[in-house]
């Protein structure tokens, strides 16, 4: 399903799936309020004004025992993601079912929770080490840019096709 929100309806609706938000700058994957950004993460549907885009924080506990894990596939500038996920769901198996976000580049976030004491700082690189480029881990301290949020001029869209899982 398909689902096309304003900012603030998505923000709450977010919030309800237990994701920790942060407000970014309009048509920006940069955090609005300075240095201090990661001392307003919004766990509590906030009273955020303004144009603005929003951010998932990865890494946050979206519900007892269970924290987010981001899987951010990138295919702009090259990248080849789509291509490192192929190979990486021939040696694994495919991928769970769970929420997933297309982005304006045709990329991907995909949503997983983990369980609350899987190790998720710094480890954003270690797919593109282990030679899978183009795949990101978003965990502690890292967000994405969430739907229904503007970059490049196209807003993203939200498929919900379950829960996260």
């Amino acid at each position: 399903m398909t689902t096309h929100l304003d900012i603030p309806k998505s923000t709450d609706r977010l919030i309800n799936f237990g994701f920790h938000l942060v407000k970014l700058k309009p048509n920006s994957k940069r955090p609005a309020g300075g240095r201090n950004w990661q001392q307003r993460i919004a766990t509590r549907p906030p009273h955020w004004t303004g144009d603005y885009n929003i951010g998932i924080m990865g890494g946050a506990i979206i519900q007892p025992g269970k924290r987010l894990l981001i899987l951010d596939i990138d295919v702009k500038n090259g990248q080849t993601g789509n291509d490192s996920i192929s190979r990486l769901q021939e040696i694994y198996g495919p991928l769970p079912g769970t929420a997933e976000a297309s982005t304006p580049s045709g990329g991907r976030h995909i949503y997983y929770s983990t369980p609350e004491e899987t190790p998720l700082t710094g480890i954003r690189g270690i797919l593109q080490q282990l030679e899978f480029p183009g795949v990101e881990l978003i965990g502690e301290g890292l967000y994405v840019v969430a739907p229904p949020s503007t970059l490049e001029s196209v807003r993203k869209v939200f498929l919900i096709k379950a829960s996260v899982k």
